[in-house]
């Protein structure tokens, strides 16, 4: 048995995951005593110690070691504990990740209340050349207050170097978040000490559709939710958080699904963004909703994954989903709504006043002046009138509705923001008035070529657009009502044809 488990399905991050679960389960084991022993505070420290020089790797800890009464069963493959409450439970880590590792191997122990330290080591070859089912044991004695164990694994089969060795520390910080977090345990790995960041959490008003700002003094809200919810007829129970992050992220953004406190599923370099409710990849959600959730499922041998089958995860994700966007705060919609406002950083993300004044002046006498002269040779016609009402779309990717009384009358003002490519103009106008009420729709391209410049990657920028679209529209409709007639609609549409020939300048149309 020992022979096969050097071709367990590990990642060395799990592997190293094995030999701290039994360090955290002993102290935890053991912690009356152990603070009962150090009366002024005691820390639980595991170390992994990468020696490339011989070619091993070194695992220590200070937890209260392998008493005598579990030493025969610690080193028996597939020798369950008894308790299996915690994190040692299949009787299998220790020895799988160590014959996975390495082709030799030995444990240095002393147990706290014993007074003898014990070292077994293992020699894979020998012991299956020679078919042997006993190993010696080396005692020594030792102070009987003394505690510790130490793993050495020697003649490597796997190394950790260069991307491995930056991929353990960043995944075994995430698989142990909460043991470090809450100070059970300090974790080094190759002399550096893991730590635990958790994304910070945004606080804002709602955003009640897609990059909409919502007025100022709207009411801070703290976008987190606890979460406790039940699946699989009852069986199981999934109890966190979710939230959105203030800072997006592409690379470590995802869902971690934990069970007794140490991470299964979803470390922050391998993101677990199940689509059901992360959308396609690059989504709003899937860069900004943070979900940390306690399962109590079973777990595959290798911790590495739970053992639900594809109806109790369905379930599980349907369920999730659902208590994500109930009232009152609906996470996944306000992800999808959300747009930071962003502002230059730096100097060199300015752009001079020199540079825009001299590309501005190239396009005037380049192709705007060309749009001047069509503009000054078009007839006046029915160009920019005005219709009662604008074409349905299926490209309306938000809209607002304003109503306000001036002059005795009701004013009700749409603004629609439109994702069609066929919309060519910078904004549609409609205007359609009944004796107490004037209804104004204006609808802003997304696809126009200024908006999509200067719109930015986050839409930070699309207030200031907003601004500028309903302005004109409005302007055109009083402009009408004010004797001007349809040389108003004409002023409009030859407006967003000239910042058309603006933005085929480069460096004009920068955020």
């Amino acid at each position: 048995m020992l022979s096969l488990l050097s071709s367990v399905n590990y990642k060395a991050w799990f592997a190293f995951a094995e030999f701290i679960d039994n360090s955290i389960q002993s102290y935890l084991a053991n912690r009356a005593t152990l603070h009962m022993v150090h009366p002024l505070g005691f820390q639980l420290k595991i170390e992994v110690i990468l020696d490339h020089a011989n070619n091993r790797v070194i695992i220590r800890d200070n937890a209260a070691g392998i008493d005598s009464s579990e030493f025969g069963r610690a080193f028996q493959p597939g020798n369950a504990p008894i308790e299996r409450s915690g994190l040692s439970e299949f009787g299998m880590g220790m020895k799988s990740a160590a014959c996975w590792f390495a082709k030799k191997w030995c444990v240095r122990t002393k147990a706290l209340g014993e007074n003898v330290a014990r070292t077994v080591s293992f020699d894979l070859a020998t012991i299956i050349a020679t078919n042997s089912e006993d190993i010696d044991v080396l005692e020594g004695a030792s102070d009987i207050n003394n505690h510790f164990t130490e793993i050495i694994l020697e003649d490597l089969q796997h190394q950790v170097r260069t991307r491995t060795l930056s991929k353990c520390k960043e995944y075994l910080a995430s698989i142990y978040r909460r043991f470090i977090d809450d100070g059970t345990v300090k974790l080094f790995f190759d002399s550096e000490e893991l730590i635990y960041k958790y994304p910070e959490v945004l606080v804002e008003p709602e955003w009640h559709g897609e990059g909409i700002i919502p007025p100022e003094g709207s009411a801070q809200i703290k976008w987190l939710k606890n979460l406790d919810f039940t699946f699989g007829g009852g069986r199981y129970r999934a109890t966190g958080i979710a939230a959105i992050r203030k800072e997006a992220s592409t690379t470590t953004n995802g869902m971690s699904l934990l069970r007794r406190r140490r991470l299964i599923v979803g470390t922050d370099g391998e993101p677990y963004r199940p689509a059901i409710i992360y959308g396609q990849p690059n989504s709003y959600e899937s860069q900004r909703v943070f979900i940390e959730l306690e399962i109590n499922a079973a777990v595959s041998h290798t911790k590495d994954g739970f053992r639900l089958d594809s109806a109790e995860e369905d379930e599980f994700l349907q369920t999730l989903r659902k208590k994500l966007n109930e009232e009152p705060v609906r996470l996944i919609r306000m992800a999808n709504n959300y747009r930071p406002l962003k502002r230059a950083k730096s100097e060199k993300d300015k752009v001079s006043v020199q540079t825009v004044t001299d590309s501005t002046t190239r396009a005037i006498v380049g192709p705007v002046r060309v749009e001047i002269e069509d503009q000054l040779t078009t007839p006046v016609g029915q160009e920019g009138t005005i219709p009662l009402d604008l074409p349905s779309s299926d490209f309306i990717a938000n809209e607002r509705r304003v109503e306000l009384e001036f002059e005795g009358l009701t004013w009700v003002i749409t603004i629609e923001l439109n994702s069609d490519p066929s919309q060519s103009d910078l904004i549609d106008v409609a205007e359609n008035s009944a004796p107490d009420t004037r209804s104004i729709t204006i609808r802003l391209a997304l696809a126009h070529p200024y908006v999509r410049k200067n719109l930015g990657l986050n839409y930070e920028n699309l207030e200031a657009i907003y601004h500028l679209a309903t302005a004109l529209g409005i302007s055109e409709v009083t402009s009408r009502l004010g004797g001007l007639d349809n040389q108003a609609g004409r002023m409009r549409v030859f407006f967003g044809r000239i910042l058309q020939k603006l933005c085929e300048v480069e460096n004009v149309c920068l955020s």
